[in-house]
């Protein structure tokens, strides 16, 4: 595979004619000999002397109401997200619980004795569990990203 690249003569004179344009306007050259590194000279100076745009008057209004719509879209989403990992806990707690729960209550109502009555509920377990998940995960989130809160903006 070759480096060079690969131009034609045409190519290249016009390489040459953009560059000895932008070293005359380094070196302070006004006009040369060479027409159509003058045209490029011309055109380098009608480029550099454009007015240029500036941000709107209220920029920094704008992009800070940006930033705290984006905190509360960002507050939704993580509660939403909660949501959604307590409705897939209780919905697997509905079809894999009540196997999981017979194998546990023998062994359960042996060591709790009367307590084993309010606790048997699996509805209560999965809800106690769907919300250790979600306040773990949140933990989690907020050591990874110590910037962001709970709270919106």
């Amino acid at each position: 595979m070759s480096t060079e690249p690969n131009w034609n003569s045409a190519q290249i004179a016009e390489w040459e004619a953009q560059e000895g344009a932008v070293e005359r306007l380094r070196q302070g050259v006004r006009k040369g000999e060479d027409g159509r590194v003058d045209a490029y000279q011309s055109l380098f100076q009608a480029i550099a002397a454009a007015p240029r745009s500036e941000p709107p008057a209220d920029f920094a209004e704008l992009a800070l109401r940006a930033v705290r719509e984006a905190q509360v879209d960002e507050y939704i989403e993580r509660w939403l997200m909660r949501l959604a990992g307590l409705v897939a806990l209780v919905g697997v707690a509905v079809f894999a619980g009540p196997a999981l729960w017979s194998s546990l209550n023998v062994g359960m109502a042996t060591t709790l004795g009367p307590a084993a009555g309010a606790l048997s509920s699996p509805l209560l377990w999965a809800v106690v569990a769907a919300g250790a998940t979600a306040a773990g995960c949140d933990a989690g989130y907020r050591l990874r990203h110590p910037e962001h809160r709970l709270a919106p903006g």
